[in-house]
Protein backbone atom coordinates (compact mmCIF):
# COMPACT_ATOMS: atom_id res chain seq x y z
CA UNK A 1 0.00 0.00 0.00
CA UNK A 2 1.14 3.75 -0.53
CA UNK A 3 1.88 5.40 2.32
CA UNK A 4 -1.03 7.19 4.57
CA UNK A 5 -3.03 4.96 1.99
CA UNK A 6 -6.34 3.89 4.53
CA UNK A 7 -7.91 0.16 4.31
CA UNK A 8 -10.42 0.11 1.81
CA UNK A 9 -8.07 1.98 -0.55
CA UNK A 10 -6.71 0.06 -3.81
CA UNK A 11 -2.90 0.35 -4.87
CA UNK A 12 -5.01 -0.73 -8.31
CA UNK A 13 -8.37 0.95 -9.38
CA UNK A 14 -10.26 -2.40 -7.95
CA UNK A 15 -8.84 -5.56 -8.30
CA UNK A 16 -12.30 -7.36 -9.36
CA UNK A 17 -12.08 -4.89 -12.40
CA UNK A 18 -8.03 -5.78 -12.85
CA UNK A 19 -9.07 -9.54 -13.08
CA UNK A 20 -12.33 -9.49 -15.39
CA UNK A 21 -10.12 -6.94 -17.73
CA UNK A 22 -7.52 -10.00 -18.60
CA UNK A 23 -10.41 -12.82 -19.63
CA UNK A 24 -9.37 -14.33 -22.54
CA UNK A 25 -5.21 -12.67 -22.56
CA UNK A 26 -2.63 -14.72 -22.46
CA UNK A 27 -1.14 -15.89 -19.11
CA UNK A 28 1.96 -14.13 -18.13
CA UNK A 29 -0.20 -11.01 -18.31
CA UNK A 30 -1.74 -12.25 -14.74
CA UNK A 31 1.55 -10.76 -13.64
CA UNK A 32 0.19 -7.08 -13.69
CA UNK A 33 -1.80 -8.31 -10.64
CA UNK A 34 1.58 -8.56 -8.41
CA UNK A 35 1.56 -6.56 -5.31
CA UNK A 36 -1.04 -5.21 -2.94
CA UNK A 37 -4.80 -4.78 -2.90
CA UNK A 38 -7.06 -3.54 -0.12
CA UNK A 39 -9.93 -4.82 -0.28
CA UNK A 40 -12.96 -3.76 1.25
CA UNK A 41 -12.27 -2.49 5.17
CA UNK A 42 -10.81 -4.86 6.84
CA UNK A 43 -8.28 -6.99 4.22
CA UNK A 44 -4.64 -6.65 2.59
CA UNK A 45 -4.81 -8.95 -0.01
CA UNK A 46 -0.46 -8.88 -1.21
CA UNK A 47 0.27 -10.92 -4.54
CA UNK A 48 3.82 -11.89 -3.39
CA UNK A 49 4.29 -13.87 -6.92
CA UNK A 50 2.60 -14.94 -10.02
CA UNK A 51 3.23 -18.28 -11.36
CA UNK A 52 4.29 -17.78 -15.13
CA UNK A 53 2.26 -20.26 -16.83
CA UNK A 54 -0.26 -22.74 -15.44
CA UNK A 55 1.73 -25.59 -14.68
CA UNK A 56 4.07 -23.83 -12.64
CA UNK A 57 4.35 -23.84 -8.76
CA UNK A 58 1.18 -22.18 -7.84
CA UNK A 59 1.24 -18.09 -7.53
CA UNK A 60 1.45 -16.93 -3.37
CA UNK A 61 -0.74 -14.93 -1.69
CA UNK A 62 -0.33 -13.17 1.81
CA UNK A 63 -3.53 -12.29 3.56
CA UNK A 64 -3.08 -9.27 6.37
CA UNK A 65 -5.73 -8.40 8.54
CA UNK A 66 -4.97 -6.28 11.86
CA UNK A 67 -5.35 -8.62 14.64
CA UNK A 68 -7.81 -6.41 16.81
CA UNK A 69 -10.55 -7.50 13.97
CA UNK A 70 -9.95 -11.22 15.13
CA UNK A 71 -11.16 -11.08 18.53
CA UNK A 72 -8.26 -12.65 20.24
CA UNK A 73 -7.21 -11.67 23.91
CA UNK A 74 -4.01 -10.72 25.17
CA UNK A 75 -3.75 -14.77 26.73
CA UNK A 76 -4.25 -16.15 23.34
CA UNK A 77 -1.24 -15.10 22.42
CA UNK A 78 0.17 -15.31 26.20
CA UNK A 79 2.75 -17.97 25.67
CA UNK A 80 4.63 -19.77 22.50
CA UNK A 81 2.65 -22.99 23.30
CA UNK A 82 -0.62 -20.67 23.15
CA UNK A 83 0.24 -18.62 20.00
CA UNK A 84 1.39 -22.00 18.44
CA UNK A 85 -2.08 -23.63 18.69
CA UNK A 86 -3.99 -20.34 17.92
CA UNK A 87 -1.91 -20.37 14.43
CA UNK A 88 -2.52 -24.11 14.01
CA UNK A 89 -6.42 -23.73 14.93
CA UNK A 90 -6.79 -20.72 12.72
CA UNK A 91 -5.09 -22.77 9.47
CA UNK A 92 -7.06 -25.72 9.90
CA UNK A 93 -10.44 -23.69 10.00
CA UNK A 94 -8.98 -22.27 7.15
CA UNK A 95 -8.40 -25.39 5.18
CA UNK A 96 -11.88 -26.34 6.24
CA UNK A 97 -13.26 -23.32 4.79
CA UNK A 98 -11.14 -23.90 1.45
CA UNK A 99 -12.25 -27.33 1.28
CA UNK A 100 -16.09 -26.22 1.79
CA UNK A 101 -15.92 -23.54 -1.02
CA UNK A 102 -16.51 -23.56 -4.76
CA UNK A 103 -14.74 -21.92 -6.38
CA UNK A 104 -12.63 -20.21 -4.29
CA UNK A 105 -11.49 -23.93 -2.85
CA UNK A 106 -10.84 -25.35 -6.07
CA UNK A 107 -8.64 -22.20 -6.71
CA UNK A 108 -7.10 -21.27 -3.86
CA UNK A 109 -5.07 -23.76 -0.98
CA UNK A 110 -3.51 -23.69 2.21
CA UNK A 111 -0.43 -25.86 3.52
CA UNK A 112 -2.47 -29.16 5.02
CA UNK A 113 -2.56 -29.90 8.15
CA UNK A 114 -1.69 -32.94 10.09
CA UNK A 115 -2.66 -35.01 12.97
CA UNK A 116 0.42 -32.87 14.74
CA UNK A 117 0.24 -29.43 16.21
CA UNK A 118 3.48 -27.69 14.61
CA UNK A 119 4.62 -24.56 14.13
CA UNK A 120 4.43 -23.35 10.80
CA UNK A 121 4.21 -20.44 8.01
CA UNK A 122 0.33 -20.82 7.10
CA UNK A 123 -0.65 -18.73 9.61
CA UNK A 124 1.44 -16.41 11.78
CA UNK A 125 0.21 -14.17 14.91
CA UNK A 126 2.08 -10.91 14.93
CA UNK A 127 1.45 -8.20 18.14
CA UNK A 128 -0.43 -6.12 15.62
CA UNK A 129 -1.58 -7.91 12.69
CA UNK A 130 -2.78 -12.01 11.65
CA UNK A 131 -0.53 -13.35 8.70
CA UNK A 132 -1.91 -15.84 6.20
CA UNK A 133 -0.27 -17.30 3.35
CA UNK A 134 -2.11 -18.69 0.64
CA UNK A 135 -1.28 -21.06 -2.72
CA UNK A 136 -3.15 -20.28 -5.87
CA UNK A 137 -3.82 -22.18 -8.86
CA UNK A 138 -4.56 -19.28 -11.32
CA UNK A 139 -7.15 -20.63 -13.59
CA UNK A 140 -6.95 -20.34 -17.51
CA UNK A 141 -8.60 -21.88 -20.45
CA UNK A 142 -5.38 -23.48 -21.91
CA UNK A 143 -3.28 -20.94 -21.64
CA UNK A 144 -5.18 -18.39 -21.64
CA UNK A 145 -7.26 -16.32 -18.63
CA UNK A 146 -10.00 -16.96 -17.10
CA UNK A 147 -10.16 -13.73 -15.38
CA UNK A 148 -13.87 -13.72 -14.16
CA UNK A 149 -13.01 -17.25 -12.85
CA UNK A 150 -10.25 -15.29 -10.82
CA UNK A 151 -11.94 -12.44 -9.98
CA UNK A 152 -14.69 -14.39 -8.04
CA UNK A 153 -12.21 -16.87 -6.92
CA UNK A 154 -9.96 -13.58 -5.32
CA UNK A 155 -11.88 -10.70 -4.93
CA UNK A 156 -14.89 -12.21 -4.25
CA UNK A 157 -13.93 -15.55 -2.03
CA UNK A 158 -11.10 -14.14 -0.35
CA UNK A 159 -13.23 -11.66 2.04
CA UNK A 160 -15.60 -13.93 2.77
CA UNK A 161 -12.63 -16.40 4.00
CA UNK A 162 -11.43 -13.92 6.26
CA UNK A 163 -15.03 -12.66 7.85
CA UNK A 164 -16.01 -16.49 8.24
CA UNK A 165 -12.85 -17.93 10.01
CA UNK A 166 -10.63 -15.33 11.11
CA UNK A 167 -12.68 -12.59 12.37
CA UNK A 168 -14.60 -12.02 16.23
CA UNK A 169 -17.13 -14.08 16.46
CA UNK A 170 -16.44 -16.58 13.27
CA UNK A 171 -14.51 -19.14 14.95
CA UNK A 172 -15.15 -21.64 17.65
CA UNK A 173 -13.65 -19.59 21.49
CA UNK A 174 -14.10 -23.17 23.05
CA UNK A 175 -12.77 -25.15 20.25
CA UNK A 176 -10.03 -22.82 20.39
CA UNK A 177 -9.21 -23.27 24.16
CA UNK A 178 -9.52 -27.28 23.33
CA UNK A 179 -6.45 -26.75 20.86
CA UNK A 180 -4.53 -24.55 22.62
CA UNK A 181 -5.01 -26.98 26.23
CA UNK A 182 -3.88 -29.83 24.25
CA UNK A 183 -0.43 -27.96 23.29
CA UNK A 184 0.18 -27.04 26.93
CA UNK A 185 -0.68 -30.53 28.28
CA UNK A 186 1.84 -31.84 26.37
CA UNK A 187 4.43 -29.21 27.12
CA UNK A 188 3.63 -29.84 30.61
CA UNK A 189 4.02 -33.82 30.37
CA UNK A 190 7.33 -33.47 28.33
CA UNK A 191 8.14 -31.80 31.52
CA UNK A 192 7.26 -34.09 33.64
CA UNK A 193 9.20 -37.04 31.71
CA UNK A 194 12.43 -34.73 32.09
CA UNK A 195 11.71 -34.70 35.86
CA UNK A 196 11.19 -38.20 36.85
CA UNK A 197 13.47 -39.59 34.42
CA UNK A 198 11.10 -41.36 32.14
CA UNK A 199 11.35 -41.45 28.38
CA UNK A 200 7.42 -41.70 27.12
CA UNK A 201 4.25 -42.07 28.95
CA UNK A 202 0.98 -42.99 27.23
CA UNK A 203 -2.34 -42.52 28.75
CA UNK A 204 -5.00 -44.84 29.50
CA UNK A 205 -7.39 -44.62 27.26
CA UNK A 206 -5.16 -43.69 24.33
CA UNK A 207 -6.12 -44.68 20.80
CA UNK A 208 -2.38 -45.66 18.95
CA UNK A 209 -3.46 -47.71 16.12
CA UNK A 210 -3.61 -46.03 12.47
CA UNK A 211 -5.93 -46.09 9.44
CA UNK A 212 -3.00 -47.69 7.17
CA UNK A 213 0.94 -46.46 7.00
CA UNK A 214 0.00 -43.71 4.25
CA UNK A 215 -3.79 -42.45 6.72
CA UNK A 216 -2.25 -40.99 9.81
CA UNK A 217 -5.80 -40.54 11.65
CA UNK A 218 -6.88 -43.03 14.24
CA UNK A 219 -8.21 -46.63 13.16
CA UNK A 220 -11.97 -46.29 13.66
CA UNK A 221 -13.02 -49.75 14.45
CA UNK A 222 -10.70 -52.22 16.72
CA UNK A 223 -8.88 -49.41 17.70
CA UNK A 224 -8.18 -50.77 21.53
CA UNK A 225 -7.87 -48.40 23.62
CA UNK A 226 -4.29 -48.30 26.01
CA UNK A 227 -4.47 -49.71 30.10
CA UNK A 228 -1.45 -49.53 31.26
CA UNK A 229 -0.58 -52.49 33.08
CA UNK A 230 -1.06 -52.03 37.26
CA UNK A 231 2.67 -53.14 38.02
CA UNK A 232 4.27 -50.47 35.72
CA UNK A 233 0.91 -47.72 36.07
CA UNK A 234 1.78 -44.10 36.91
CA UNK A 235 -0.28 -41.07 37.84
CA UNK A 236 0.34 -37.27 36.44
CA UNK A 237 -1.43 -34.34 36.81
CA UNK A 238 -1.52 -31.83 33.84
CA UNK A 239 -2.95 -28.11 33.65
CA UNK A 240 -5.74 -28.96 31.15
CA UNK A 241 -6.54 -32.82 31.76
CA UNK A 242 -6.06 -33.64 35.50
CA UNK A 243 -4.78 -36.39 37.03
CA UNK A 244 -4.14 -39.25 34.55
CA UNK A 245 -2.70 -42.48 34.38
CA UNK A 246 -0.93 -44.63 31.93
CA UNK A 247 2.21 -46.23 30.91
CA UNK A 248 5.66 -44.90 32.34
CA UNK A 249 8.39 -45.65 30.57
CA UNK A 250 11.36 -44.96 32.98
CA UNK A 251 14.94 -44.52 31.08
CA UNK A 252 17.26 -47.42 30.39
CA UNK A 253 16.26 -50.24 28.38
CA UNK A 254 12.73 -51.18 27.27
CA UNK A 255 11.51 -54.23 25.08
CA UNK A 256 8.78 -54.14 23.66
CA UNK A 257 7.43 -57.99 23.09
CA UNK A 258 5.08 -60.28 21.92
CA UNK A 259 3.45 -62.10 18.66
CA UNK A 260 2.60 -60.50 15.44
CA UNK A 261 -0.02 -58.13 14.87
CA UNK A 262 -0.48 -57.76 18.77
CA UNK A 263 0.79 -53.93 18.52
CA UNK A 264 4.28 -53.66 19.12
CA UNK A 265 5.31 -51.90 16.25
CA UNK A 266 2.42 -49.59 16.78
CA UNK A 267 3.34 -48.93 19.94
CA UNK A 268 7.23 -47.83 19.10
CA UNK A 269 5.56 -45.69 15.86
CA UNK A 270 3.24 -43.72 18.67
CA UNK A 271 5.99 -43.06 20.81
CA UNK A 272 8.29 -41.81 17.76
CA UNK A 273 5.39 -39.40 17.07
CA UNK A 274 4.99 -38.71 20.72
CA UNK A 275 7.62 -35.70 20.57
CA UNK A 276 5.01 -33.53 19.59
CA UNK A 277 1.36 -32.64 20.22
CA UNK A 278 -1.64 -33.93 18.59
CA UNK A 279 -4.91 -32.58 17.76
CA UNK A 280 -7.65 -33.34 20.11
CA UNK A 281 -9.63 -36.28 19.43
CA UNK A 282 -6.34 -37.84 17.39
CA UNK A 283 -5.86 -40.84 20.33
CA UNK A 284 -2.28 -39.98 20.92
CA UNK A 285 -3.11 -36.11 22.12
CA UNK A 286 -1.68 -37.59 25.86
CA UNK A 287 1.57 -39.42 24.96
CA UNK A 288 4.85 -37.95 25.20
CA UNK A 289 8.05 -39.05 24.04
CA UNK A 290 11.80 -37.95 25.29
CA UNK A 291 11.86 -34.82 22.92
CA UNK A 292 15.35 -35.95 21.26
CA UNK A 293 14.00 -39.75 20.61
CA UNK A 294 15.58 -40.64 16.94
CA UNK A 295 13.96 -43.84 15.15
CA UNK A 296 17.07 -46.24 13.96
CA UNK A 297 16.63 -48.28 11.02
CA UNK A 298 18.46 -50.44 8.80
CA UNK A 299 19.06 -48.30 5.08
CA UNK A 300 20.54 -49.99 2.78
CA UNK A 301 22.08 -47.85 -0.09
CA UNK A 302 22.74 -44.83 2.09
CA UNK A 303 25.55 -42.41 1.85
CA UNK A 304 28.10 -42.66 4.89
CA UNK A 305 30.95 -39.78 5.72
CA UNK A 306 33.58 -40.16 8.12
CA UNK A 307 31.74 -41.94 10.89
CA UNK A 308 34.05 -44.15 13.64
CA UNK A 309 32.23 -47.40 13.55
CA UNK A 310 34.63 -49.16 15.84
CA UNK A 311 32.21 -49.60 18.41
CA UNK A 312 30.69 -51.84 16.81
CA UNK A 313 32.82 -52.56 13.42
CA UNK A 314 36.18 -53.69 14.19
CA UNK A 315 37.34 -54.11 10.96
CA UNK A 316 36.03 -54.93 6.75
CA UNK A 317 37.76 -57.93 4.61
CA UNK A 318 38.94 -55.26 2.61
CA UNK A 319 40.63 -53.59 5.11
CA UNK A 320 38.43 -49.99 4.45
CA UNK A 321 39.22 -47.20 7.09
CA UNK A 322 36.81 -48.11 10.01
CA UNK A 323 38.06 -45.11 12.33
CA UNK A 324 36.33 -42.52 9.44
CA UNK A 325 34.05 -45.13 7.13
CA UNK A 326 33.00 -43.89 4.11
CA UNK A 327 30.41 -44.86 1.31
CA UNK A 328 28.15 -44.32 -1.11
CA UNK A 329 26.27 -47.57 -1.09
CA UNK A 330 26.43 -48.69 2.77
CA UNK A 331 24.67 -52.38 3.86
CA UNK A 332 22.22 -52.82 6.71
CA UNK A 333 24.32 -53.49 9.27
CA UNK A 334 27.24 -50.53 8.62
CA UNK A 335 24.35 -48.07 7.89
CA UNK A 336 23.02 -48.71 11.31
CA UNK A 337 25.87 -48.65 13.07
CA UNK A 338 26.46 -45.08 11.61
CA UNK A 339 22.89 -43.82 12.85
CA UNK A 340 23.34 -45.09 16.02
CA UNK A 341 26.60 -42.98 16.24
CA UNK A 342 25.33 -40.36 15.04
CA UNK A 343 22.46 -40.15 17.30
CA UNK A 344 24.75 -39.97 20.05
CA UNK A 345 26.65 -37.02 18.22
CA UNK A 346 23.15 -35.11 18.26
CA UNK A 347 22.61 -35.21 22.04
CA UNK A 348 19.74 -38.23 21.60
CA UNK A 349 18.14 -39.52 24.98
CA UNK A 350 16.11 -42.16 23.58
CA UNK A 351 16.73 -44.41 20.83
CA UNK A 352 13.50 -45.96 18.83
CA UNK A 353 14.35 -49.48 17.03
CA UNK A 354 12.59 -52.00 15.81
CA UNK A 355 13.95 -55.50 14.66
CA UNK A 356 11.19 -55.65 12.13
CA UNK A 357 13.50 -52.61 10.19
CA UNK A 358 17.14 -53.63 11.71
CA UNK A 359 19.12 -55.72 10.23
CA UNK A 360 19.29 -59.05 12.39
CA UNK A 361 23.00 -59.43 12.17
CA UNK A 362 23.70 -56.07 13.83
CA UNK A 363 21.27 -56.86 16.55
CA UNK A 364 22.20 -60.42 17.54
CA UNK A 365 24.99 -63.02 17.56
CA UNK A 366 22.90 -65.81 19.30
CA UNK A 367 25.21 -68.69 21.28
CA UNK A 368 25.50 -71.14 17.99
CA UNK A 369 26.53 -68.66 15.57
CA UNK A 370 29.20 -67.40 18.13
CA UNK A 371 30.44 -71.54 18.08
CA UNK A 372 30.15 -71.55 14.24
CA UNK A 373 32.33 -68.69 13.51
CA UNK A 374 36.03 -67.88 14.65
CA UNK A 375 36.26 -63.92 16.19
CA UNK A 376 38.54 -63.25 13.23
CA UNK A 377 35.43 -64.39 10.57
CA UNK A 378 32.95 -62.06 12.32
CA UNK A 379 33.54 -58.01 12.22
CA UNK A 380 30.57 -56.90 13.83
CA UNK A 381 29.60 -56.28 17.53
CA UNK A 382 26.31 -56.80 17.59
CA UNK A 383 23.79 -54.19 19.58
CA UNK A 384 22.94 -56.11 21.83
CA UNK A 385 26.43 -56.25 23.18
CA UNK A 386 26.93 -52.74 23.46
CA UNK A 387 23.17 -51.90 24.79
CA UNK A 388 24.14 -51.92 28.62
CA UNK A 389 27.56 -49.78 27.82
CA UNK A 390 25.82 -47.38 25.75
CA UNK A 391 23.32 -47.06 28.82
CA UNK A 392 26.08 -46.33 30.87
CA UNK A 393 28.97 -44.19 29.03
CA UNK A 394 26.29 -42.19 27.92
CA UNK A 395 22.75 -42.13 29.42
CA UNK A 396 21.12 -43.24 26.81
CA UNK A 397 17.83 -44.99 26.26
CA UNK A 398 16.32 -47.07 24.35
CA UNK A 399 12.98 -48.60 23.33
CA UNK A 400 13.52 -51.70 21.46
CA UNK A 401 10.61 -53.95 19.49
CA UNK A 402 11.60 -57.42 19.94
CA UNK A 403 9.70 -60.73 18.52
CA UNK A 404 12.03 -63.24 17.50
CA UNK A 405 15.05 -63.64 19.94
CA UNK A 406 15.59 -63.56 23.47
CA UNK A 407 19.38 -62.50 23.70
CA UNK A 408 18.09 -59.20 24.24
CA UNK A 409 16.80 -60.08 27.82
CA UNK A 410 20.07 -60.45 28.74
CA UNK A 411 20.04 -56.08 28.93
CA UNK A 412 16.96 -55.08 29.22
CA UNK A 413 15.98 -53.02 32.41
CA UNK A 414 12.02 -53.69 31.77
CA UNK A 415 9.72 -55.64 29.75
CA UNK A 416 6.47 -54.96 28.26
CA UNK A 417 4.74 -57.82 26.37
CA UNK A 418 1.92 -56.46 23.90
CA UNK A 419 -0.92 -59.02 23.22
CA UNK A 420 -3.85 -58.15 21.15
CA UNK A 421 -2.52 -54.61 21.54
CA UNK A 422 -3.01 -54.78 25.29
CA UNK A 423 0.34 -54.00 27.67
CA UNK A 424 1.60 -56.56 30.03
CA UNK A 425 4.62 -56.26 32.59
CA UNK A 426 7.02 -59.35 31.31
CA UNK A 427 9.93 -58.46 33.70
CA UNK A 428 9.95 -60.88 35.90
CA UNK A 429 9.11 -63.49 33.58
CA UNK A 430 12.06 -62.34 31.20
CA UNK A 431 14.53 -62.05 34.31
CA UNK A 432 13.73 -65.83 35.05
CA UNK A 433 14.47 -67.14 31.15
CA UNK A 434 17.83 -64.86 31.62
CA UNK A 435 18.84 -66.81 34.45
CA UNK A 436 18.31 -70.02 32.47
CA UNK A 437 20.42 -68.84 29.49
CA UNK A 438 23.93 -69.78 28.72
CA UNK A 439 26.93 -67.07 29.15
CA UNK A 440 26.08 -64.57 26.36
CA UNK A 441 28.67 -62.87 23.86
CA UNK A 442 31.52 -60.89 25.37
CA UNK A 443 33.00 -57.80 23.72
CA UNK A 444 35.47 -55.51 25.17
CA UNK A 445 34.59 -52.15 26.01
CA UNK A 446 34.34 -49.92 22.88
CA UNK A 447 36.37 -46.62 21.97
CA UNK A 448 34.30 -44.57 21.58
CA UNK A 449 34.74 -40.97 18.97
CA UNK A 450 35.20 -38.01 20.68
CA UNK A 451 31.33 -35.95 19.93
CA UNK A 452 31.81 -33.52 16.85
CA UNK A 453 32.83 -34.22 13.62
CA UNK A 454 33.63 -32.56 9.84
CA UNK A 455 32.03 -33.39 7.10
CA UNK A 456 34.24 -32.18 3.45
CA UNK A 457 31.30 -31.51 1.72
CA UNK A 458 33.15 -29.35 -0.92
CA UNK A 459 32.67 -31.04 -3.73
CA UNK A 460 28.50 -30.58 -3.55
CA UNK A 461 29.01 -27.05 -2.80
CA UNK A 462 31.18 -26.80 -6.25
CA UNK A 463 28.64 -28.46 -8.42
CA UNK A 464 25.71 -25.96 -7.12
CA UNK A 465 22.78 -28.18 -6.89
CA UNK A 466 19.68 -26.99 -7.00
CA UNK A 467 17.46 -28.50 -3.49
CA UNK A 468 13.73 -29.48 -3.85
CA UNK A 469 11.97 -31.11 -1.25
CA UNK A 470 9.74 -34.35 -3.11
CA UNK A 471 7.82 -35.01 0.10
CA UNK A 472 8.49 -34.59 4.10
CA UNK A 473 11.17 -37.37 3.96
CA UNK A 474 12.47 -37.03 0.61
CA UNK A 475 14.86 -34.66 -0.98
CA UNK A 476 16.44 -34.09 -4.34
CA UNK A 477 19.80 -32.57 -4.61
CA UNK A 478 20.44 -32.33 -7.70
CA UNK A 479 19.89 -35.39 -9.40
CA UNK A 480 19.85 -37.33 -6.43
CA UNK A 481 17.59 -38.26 -4.21
CA UNK A 482 18.37 -38.29 0.11
CA UNK A 483 16.13 -40.56 1.72
CA UNK A 484 14.85 -40.22 4.88
CA UNK A 485 12.24 -42.07 5.57
CA UNK A 486 14.39 -43.84 8.49
CA UNK A 487 13.08 -41.05 10.48
CA UNK A 488 9.69 -41.23 12.55
CA UNK A 489 9.31 -37.29 13.60
CA UNK A 490 9.27 -36.05 9.84
CA UNK A 491 5.29 -36.19 9.88
CA UNK A 492 4.27 -33.07 7.36
CA UNK A 493 5.77 -32.30 3.36
CA UNK A 494 6.43 -28.55 4.67
CA UNK A 495 9.25 -29.99 7.35
CA UNK A 496 10.52 -31.68 3.85
CA UNK A 497 10.88 -27.93 2.62
CA UNK A 498 12.09 -26.48 5.79
CA UNK A 499 15.19 -28.94 5.38
CA UNK A 500 16.18 -28.06 1.82
CA UNK A 501 15.48 -24.50 2.46
CA UNK A 502 18.16 -24.84 5.24
CA UNK A 503 20.65 -27.35 2.90
CA UNK A 504 20.08 -24.89 -0.16
CA UNK A 505 20.91 -21.86 2.44
CA UNK A 506 24.63 -23.87 3.49
CA UNK A 507 24.97 -24.23 -0.51
CA UNK A 508 24.76 -20.85 -1.55
CA UNK A 509 26.34 -18.97 1.96
CA UNK A 510 28.22 -21.72 3.86
CA UNK A 511 31.73 -23.49 3.95
CA UNK A 512 32.99 -26.10 2.26
CA UNK A 513 33.45 -28.24 5.45
CA UNK A 514 30.23 -28.48 7.96
CA UNK A 515 31.18 -29.39 11.67
CA UNK A 516 28.47 -31.89 13.06
CA UNK A 517 26.38 -31.86 15.04
CA UNK A 518 27.06 -27.84 15.97
CA UNK A 519 25.49 -27.04 12.19
CA UNK A 520 22.40 -28.83 13.22
CA UNK A 521 22.05 -27.58 16.60
CA UNK A 522 22.45 -24.02 15.59
CA UNK A 523 20.19 -24.64 12.63
CA UNK A 524 17.58 -25.73 14.86
CA UNK A 525 17.68 -22.66 17.62
CA UNK A 526 17.37 -20.47 14.59
CA UNK A 527 14.05 -22.09 13.25
CA UNK A 528 13.35 -21.66 17.19
CA UNK A 529 14.24 -17.89 17.77
CA UNK A 530 12.70 -17.11 14.08
CA UNK A 531 10.43 -19.39 12.85
CA UNK A 532 10.56 -22.20 10.31
CA UNK A 533 10.81 -20.21 7.35
CA UNK A 534 14.08 -18.78 9.09
CA UNK A 535 16.16 -20.36 6.19
CA UNK A 536 14.11 -19.20 3.11
CA UNK A 537 15.68 -16.24 1.48
CA UNK A 538 12.99 -15.89 -1.27
CA UNK A 539 9.51 -14.26 -0.82
CA UNK A 540 7.82 -15.11 2.49
CA UNK A 541 5.85 -18.50 1.60
CA UNK A 542 3.68 -20.65 3.97
CA UNK A 543 4.53 -23.87 3.57
CA UNK A 544 7.46 -24.45 5.89
CA UNK A 545 7.25 -26.57 9.34
CA UNK A 546 9.50 -26.72 12.40
CA UNK A 547 11.75 -29.41 12.45
CA UNK A 548 14.42 -30.70 14.89
CA UNK A 549 18.21 -30.83 15.01
CA UNK A 550 17.79 -34.79 14.60
CA UNK A 551 16.65 -34.61 11.34
CA UNK A 552 18.88 -31.76 10.09
CA UNK A 553 22.03 -33.98 11.29
CA UNK A 554 20.27 -36.91 9.18
CA UNK A 555 19.96 -34.84 6.40
CA UNK A 556 23.94 -33.73 6.11
CA UNK A 557 25.27 -37.41 7.09
CA UNK A 558 23.04 -38.88 3.91
CA UNK A 559 24.66 -36.37 1.62
CA UNK A 560 26.58 -38.01 -1.36
CA UNK A 561 29.26 -36.04 -1.47
CA UNK A 562 31.18 -37.71 -4.43
CA UNK A 563 28.22 -39.42 -5.76
CA UNK A 564 26.22 -38.35 -8.45
CA UNK A 565 24.52 -35.15 -8.52
CA UNK A 566 24.94 -32.89 -12.11
CA UNK A 567 25.09 -29.34 -11.51
CA UNK A 568 21.51 -28.76 -11.39
CA UNK A 569 20.64 -25.06 -11.40
CA UNK A 570 21.87 -21.82 -13.59
CA UNK A 571 24.96 -19.47 -12.49
CA UNK A 572 23.22 -17.03 -9.46
CA UNK A 573 20.00 -19.14 -9.65
CA UNK A 574 19.37 -19.31 -5.56
CA UNK A 575 18.67 -22.91 -4.10
CA UNK A 576 14.96 -23.70 -4.08
CA UNK A 577 13.17 -25.01 -1.19
CA UNK A 578 10.71 -26.61 -3.85
CA UNK A 579 7.16 -27.79 -3.58
CA UNK A 580 5.27 -30.80 -2.68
Amino acid sequence: MRSGQKVGESDHADLAAALNALEGAPYPAYRSIRGSHAIGNRLILEVLSVQPDPFAPPTRLRLRVPLVETGLSVDDLSSDSARTAAEDFLARAIEAWLRSESPTGAVVKIDPSVQQILKRTAVRLGDREVQVHLFAALPAHGRRIEGRRAATALAGGLPRLVRETLLRGAWDAAALARHRATVEDHRALTGILAQRDWVAFLADGSRLARRSGEEDTPLDDGNVPFVAPSEMAAEIELPHAGRLRGLAIPSGITLLCGGGFHGKSTLLRALAAGVYPHIPGDGRERIASEPTATSIRAEDGRAITRVDLRPFITRLPDDRDVASFETTNASGSTSQAAAIIEAIEIGSRCLLIDEDTSATNFLLRDPWMARLLRPDQEPIVPLFSRLREIRERFGLSTVLVVGGSGEAFRVADRVIVMDRYRPHDGTARAAALRDEMGPGLSVPAAEWPDPGRDLPLGPLRARRPRVRALTARRLLVGTTEIDLSASGALVHPSQGRTLAAILGRWIDEGSDTVRLPDFALDAALEIGRCGPGAFWTGPPRGDMCEVRASEISMMMNRLRVRAGGRAGRAPGETADAGSV
